[in-house]
């Protein structure tokens, strides 16, 4: 059969799904039109609902929205690394934990610095006064952890954007809960010391920076928590 290009030739479909590529001439000579128009360093992604392939500039994926590509055929806007669709453009990454560690550190840490319309500055004087409280202040930390990377992002082999890893009855969810707030204070105790010079030296570096580094900080825990 005959791979079908669509007229700008940025996409190339497959035969059937989970063909493999293995030594495909036609599949070859497509890559090395579009890493020649795209730059050698291009992404390429898959979209499954179509059954094809398209490549996306390597500087794209390094701005907002991250590691996103739109498919040319059904406009659908799929993650890099896991193929999801992406509803919001603006999504922080629940997808996968890939897309969540970058999106940790390149967006979600300068919601206070450079705040989003929809971003709600006045949560950081709150984060403040839990920052200067011993023990609840590291269970916070854990918690932020436990809700991102468990609660909040979307199970490995599901299609559902917002469906989160634990979905269990209420009661299986209140004990979950208790178990996880039980070990949040168990580890406080002995990484108490160490919480309290991550504290200072985090003020330390803050100050000379206009509070920049403290916000950041407060920036990951907010964008973990808050309910997007």
């Amino acid at each position: 059969m005959e791979n079908e290009f669509d007229n700008d030739e940025c996409v190339f479909k497959l035969d059937y799904s989970n063909q493999s590529l293995k030594g495909n001439k036609e599949f070859q000579n497509w890559k090395a039109r579009m890493l020649k128009r795209y730059g050698n360093d291009a992404k390429l992604f898959k979209c499954t609902y179509d059954n094809c392939y398209f490549y996306g500039i390597n500087k794209e994926c390094k701005t907002k929205p991250y590691y996103l590509g739109q498919c040319p055929i059904c406009s659908c806007s799929l993650c890099y690394y896991c193929l999801k669709p992406i509803n919001d453009l603006y999504n922080r990454g629940r997808c996968c934990v890939k897309r969540k560690i970058l999106c940790m550190f390149l967006q979600d840490g300068y919601s206070f610095i450079k705040p989003e319309p929809t971003d709600e500055v006045k949560f950081y004087y709150s984060y403040l006064k839990i920052f200067f409280i011993p023990i609840v202040s590291f269970m916070f930390f854990v918690a932020y952890f436990t809700i991102t990377y468990f609660y909040k992002i979307s199970r490995k082999d599901s299609s559902i954007i917002c469906e989160s890893v634990f979905n269990g009855s209420e009661r299986a969810f209140s004990i979950e809960i208790a178990i996880n707030v039980g070990f949040a204070f168990t580890l406080a105790i002995p990484f108490f010391i160490i919480d309290i010079y991550f504290k200072i030296l985090l003020l330390i570096i803050s100050l000379p920076f206009k509070n920049y580094p403290l916000k950041y900080y407060f920036g990951i825990l907010y964008q973990g928590f808050r309910q997007v």
